[in-house]
């Protein structure tokens, strides 16, 4: 009987040994998780705010040259936001699947499109900023400063340290994701036509 007693001592002890290293490596996993994820909300932030300052630079804009480097700086910034941004289902479950109006965006600067039958030229084939140009890239500006301020610690001016993965994930959702916003830019354009 003392026998059985203590071999299943010696069984609950190598059981709870067991139990306790996958625990640790099942938390260990689940940190490094919200470590990546804290890391990818930050960048999501920076390159936001990126993106204000880049378009706030376009529209003071004078000089052809500057101008050009401005265009040219804005899109390899709305690149990276589009590819992180179509990266989240990577990130979080049930996030994003849907376009997201960063693409459309590119596309109307780098190349131009057509829209319910508007023309709409590329922004960087000529060498001022015209209203409607300026019209789409205000608009353009305002939703990312609805995200930059929704993120935005008031005391700090960072990311806020109380923007949960939920709550983060929401704010993507909303301003990022589905056709309105990209029919939006593209109507405020049509809109300021001469």
């Amino acid at each position: 009987m003392r026998k059985n007693i203590k071999t299943l001592l010696v069984l609950l002890v190598v059981v709870l040994c067991i139990s306790l290293f996958f625990n640790f490596l099942f938390y260990k996993v689940n940190q490094e998780r919200n470590n990546y994820y804290t890391i990818y909300m930050h960048d999501i932030f920076h390159e936001v705010k990126d993106a204000i300052e880049e378009i706030d630079s376009i529209l003071k804009e004078k000089n052809k040259v500057d101008l050009h480097l401005s265009f040219l700086s804005l899109t390899e910034n709305l690149s990276i936001l589009d590819y992180m941004v179509s990266r989240v289902p990577y990130y979080t479950e049930g996030m994003g699947g849907t376009l997201n109006y960063l693409e459309t965006t590119l596309a109307v600067i780098n190349q131009g499109t057509t829209y319910k039958g508007n023309n709409i030229p590329s922004f960087v084939e000529n060498d001022k900023l015209d209203q409607q140009e300026i019209a789409f890239l205000k608009l353009l500006k305002s939703y990312f400063i609805t995200i930059y301020n929704q993120l935005r610690s008031e005391e700090t001016g960072q990311l806020s340290k109380q923007i949960t993965k939920s709550k983060f994930q929401d704010i993507i959702d909303e301003n990022m994701f589905g056709f309105r916003k990209a029919d939006e830019l593209l109507e405020e354009y049509i809109k300021h036509r001469n």
